[in-house]
């Protein structure tokens, strides 16, 4: 996808009214269209009149350029955030530990430029809880940039690239950002592009160094090539992309209540290479550092319930592997399509010898589901992260399967829908 920074994002444009209902935002010099037609006078107030004037025009400068917020995002703002955060969460401490204060003063003294402060202001107030997503990645990756200083990354550009990570969901009709339903694989498309568009805007309108418009462009990305929306792999990665990719995997699983620590550390080596062997050690040794035990207080598990999930997603897995059977077997199938599904079948593979290394697979059996005890709480803790894990993981293939259905036939087409109906937790 690409972004026009002269057009209008109709959804940006949305997101900064809203944001003019709460906070002053006025045009920080007059507006004009590519033909030179003053639309907006400088110092005047941003209002819904504006919207009809700015949509569908080209405009001689990007309209982000061209506005300020008073009483914006601030580093008070960004600190006071964190520190609740901290309080909040406290597998917080495990990340931070000793370079807290090193973490902290980071964060507070990240720039944000003019574009960025608006924008992060428009996330913060738009009442989705991106502000607080986004201090909670900065959080992370600052934490591991600190730790991992051989890397090279300095602590700034990751607080920034944490920060700024999801500012491309602004330019993203809400519809999809915040549907109360699941996503189905097709329409998960209009969201996996927000990595690229928050890389585009920064390297467009903003001024930072491009280390972090890189690394925001990176963030859903994964070491092995399996992430989006560029399926980079490996050194293609930047350093400060690989940081920020596992901060916002971990940020997402220390949200919960219960044994996170634990399910980090699973969760992470759960797919090996799918992160760097080094991050991932690093994570590990803080979680030691910090709680040397696997069960963490708190945990209150339903053994059976858990184990019977298991069994569902066991099913998924070998279903999968069925239909690509099939679809290898169908008749007309292109030696690119049967690669195609090679791929596939690799990363299910891959899932399912990681459910098989686990040992857990006794555990599935009748006999053993019937004896199984809620007190068993290490197998039930890996047990319900595989399961999770797995089942997400099955998701993302679907995704990335329905996004390269653009580039096939219409049979074709019809012949994978099958498949992503399974990997997407069909019958």
């Amino acid at each position: 996808m690409e972004h026009n920074v002269n057009t209008v994002n109709e959804h940006c444009l949305n997101n900064i009214i809203k944001l003019s209902q709460v906070k002053q935002v006025t045009a920080a010099e007059d507006i004009f269209d590519e033909r030179g037609t003053k639309l907006w006078a400088r110092d005047a107030e941003i209002t819904p009149a504006l919207q009809e004037r700015l949509l569908k025009r080209k405009l001689r400068k990007p309209l982000e350029k061209t506005l300020a917020v008073a009483g914006g995002i601030n580093s008070d703002a960004i600190l006071q955030e964190a520190l609740n955060l901290y309080d909040t969460i406290p597998a917080l401490s495990c990340f931070m530990g000793a370079e807290k204060a090193a973490v902290l003063e980071t964060l507070t003294v990240a720039r944000l430029d003019p574009v960025a402060l608006l924008l992060l202001t428009t996330a913060h107030e738009n009442g989705s809880g991106g502000f607080r997503h986004a201090v909670l990645v900065s959080l992370i990756a600052t934490s591991i940039g600190i730790h991992r200083a051989s890397w090279g990354v300095a602590p700034t550009v990751l607080a920034l690239g944490g920060l700024l990570h999801d500012i491309g969901e602004l330019y993203i009709n809400p519809d999809y950002l915040y549907s109360k339903r699941k996503l189905l694989p097709d329409e998960w498309k209009h969201v996996a592009v927000h990595p690229r568009i928050g890389q585009m805007v920064l390297e467009d309108l903003a001024q930072y160094p491009q280390e972090v418009s890189r690394a925001v462009g990176e963030h859903h990305e994964r070491f092995d090539g399996t992430g989006y929306p560029r399926q980079s792999a490996g050194a293609k990665i930047s350093a400060a992309g690989q940081i920020l990719a596992i901060a916002e995997m971990l940020s997402g699983i220390i949200s919960r209540k219960d044994n996170v620590l634990a399910r980090s550390c699973l969760a992470m080596k759960l797919v090996p290479g799918e992160h760097p062997h080094e991050l991932i050690s690093l994570v590990s040794t803080l979680r030691r550092q910090h709680n040397g035990s696997l069960l963490e207080p708190g945990m209150d598990f339903k053994g059976q319930n858990v184990v019977l999930k298991t069994q569902q997603v066991a099913g998924t897995l070998s279903a999968t592997l069925a239909e690509c059977d099939r679809l290898e077997q169908e008749a007309g199938v292109t030696a690119a399509q049967t690669e195609f599904v090679q791929r596939v079948r690799y990363r299910i593979t891959v899932l399912s010898k990681a459910l098989k290394a686990t040992g857990i697979e006794d555990c599935l059996s009748g006999a053993d589901l019937a004896a199984m005890s809620d007190e068993e709480g290490e197998i039930c803790l890996e047990l319900d992260v595989i399961g999770r894990e797995i089942e997400w993981r099955l998701r993302d293939i679907a995704r990335e399967v329905s996004l390269r259905l653009d580039d096939t036939d219409q049979k074709w087409r019809g012949a994978l829908s099958g498949l992503i109906a399974k990997l997407d937790g069909g019958v």
